[in-house]
């Protein structure tokens, strides 16, 4: 049989193990974002960089373009 705890609360009675597993799910769950979050912020990151160099990739190419039609009027 399961220890039981009082709720200071409400008064109700927990098992021990309940009250244990819901502050480790919030624990794990805490961390679990986290680290989610720090991923994320990298993948933005690098998103946001292959942007830019494509961005001035595509401009280079079109600027060598319009320099070549204008070389050849």
């Amino acid at each position: 049989m399961d220890t039981l705890i009082k709720c200071p609360s409400c008064g109700a009675e927990i098992p021990l193990s309940d009250a244990f597993k819901h502050e480790i799910e919030a624990d794990i769950l805490a961390t679990e974002r986290e680290r989610h979050r720090g991923e994320l912020s990298v993948a933005i990151k690098s998103a946001d960089e292959a942007a830019a160099k494509k961005a001035l990739e595509d401009a280079a190419r079109l600027q060598e373009s319009l320099r070549a039609d204008a070389a050849g009027q």
